[in-house]
């Protein structure tokens, strides 16, 4: 009886990540396996509604292999700090889901600075990593006798390479190779609990800068030394994710589908800034999220909205819809950039002359993130918190 009661606190633990993932807590689940890789774990992305494809930063090989393509045309490494999110909190204490990153590449602006400056392209390398963890299981044999602890988790390690291209608009595209394991107990469940899987995602990423397209100055200050100018970036970006072959965890009879999705994101980035420092910003995204797997599921609607002051404090928020799984939820956050504190000191003060400290000014970044989903009593992911902590240069 006691090993019964163990069995089925695993099999609620894994079916309750699936059910409030997919589904509301009384409907009708999806039809696949390892559903964890569809959470979305970059808080940057969760306060805008969970709208991440059209994302460019030091996480975005997890979501969009094509914007690191992007990202490195003027980066050359990024790291981004382990961040541990307590999942379905309101319902289990757990779970918890962990992802990171890091990644490096090179353009040809910086192998040779004669290149022609309306082209650019770079080739970009990044290694992630996401983990789910069950919690602690205690294993007792039927006649009570305790056999150990099981600590049942999910995980994979993401591969990545992007091309990036720049020519009056900017084109992303990448490829990501994924290594998924599932263990779902060694003590209980045994090679049954078991199961190893490859899974792959292709993304794609496209903005027009019409802001250093078609730039408009207008000189401000003393001896008209700087100018006010402006940016306008639309972006359009799509992912097949999670393609690949059946996960299998004891035998073909028992194999499951991975979670195929289809993701279509649109954004638009406007601006004022002071010379290059940002005076104020907005951000508008939305997004579209198809499951492959499940035939009657609805696509999920995800919006939000950014808006930034001095480059350095952004708040967001947004909207996170799931009809076939009845959530409606709304999300919020914000994020502090340290990397323009040090821009607005060379924009307004005497600059800085040498190399080095000019090439840390236009490209070092420091960011904290925080995000949420609100406080809403009646959905599972109510209360969820997310912390991110990513530098690049």
């Amino acid at each position: 009886m006691q090993n019964l009661k163990s069995l089925a606190s695993v099999i609620f633990i894994v079916l309750s990540l699936m059910t409030f993932l997919t589904s509301s807590a009384f409907g009708d689940a999806s039809d696949a396996s390892v559903l964890f890789l569809r959470i979305v774990n970059d808080p940057g992305a969760v306060a805008m509604g969970n709208c991440v494809v059209n994302n460019i930063n030091a996480q975005s090989a997890l979501y969009n292999p094509g914007a690191i393509g992007l990202f490195y045309l003027d980066k050359n490494f990024s790291f981004s700090l382990p961040n541990n999110s307590m999942w379905l909190k309101e319902v289990t204490n757990n779970l918890r889901y962990k992802t990171f990153s890091i990644g490096g590449g090179i353009s040809l602006k910086q192998l040779n600075k004669s290149f022609y400056d309306k082209f650019n392209a770079s080739l970009s390398i990044a290694y992630s990593r996401q983990k789910i963890t069950y919690g602690e299981i205690a294993v007792t044999d039927p006649y009570g006798e305790f056999l150990g602890y099981d600590y049942p988790y999910e995980k994979a390690s993401y591969y990545t390479i992007g091309l990036g291209f720049e020519f009056y608009a900017r084109i992303g595209v990448g490829y990501t190779i994924k290594k998924i394991h599932s263990d779902l107990g060694s003590i209980l469940l045994g090679s049954m609990g078991k199961a190893k899987a490859e899974a792959h995602d292709i993304g794609i990423i496209a903005d027009i800068p019409f802001g250093e397209i078609l730039p408009l100055k207008i000189p401000v200050g003393e001896n008209k030394a700087h100018s006010i100018n402006f940016d306008l970036t639309p972006s359009y970006a799509y992912v097949k994710a999670n393609g690949g072959d059946d996960i299998n965890y004891s035998n073909s009879s028992q194999s499951d589908p991975l979670p195929e999705i289809k993701r279509k994101g649109y954004a638009v980035y406007g601006g004022v800034n002071l010379d290059q420092s940002s005076i104020i910003s907005f951000r508008s995204a939305s997004e579209h999220e198809e499951d492959l797997v499940t035939e009657d599921s609805e696509d999920i609607e995800k919006n939000g909205s950014e808006i930034g002051f001095f480059g350095i404090f952004y708040y967001r928020w947004g909207k996170y819809e799931d009809s076939y799984g009845h959530i409606d939820i709304k999300t919020s956050g914000y994020a502090i950039n340290l990397k323009n504190i040090i821009k607005w000191f060379d924009t307004i003060g005497p600059g800085y002359d040498k190399k080095t400290e000019r090439y840390i000014t236009d490209h070092f970044d420091f960011i904290f993130e925080y995000a949420s989903y609100n406080d809403d009593e009646d959905d599972a992911l109510s209360n969820t918190t997310f912390l991110k902590i990513s530098f690049s240069i």
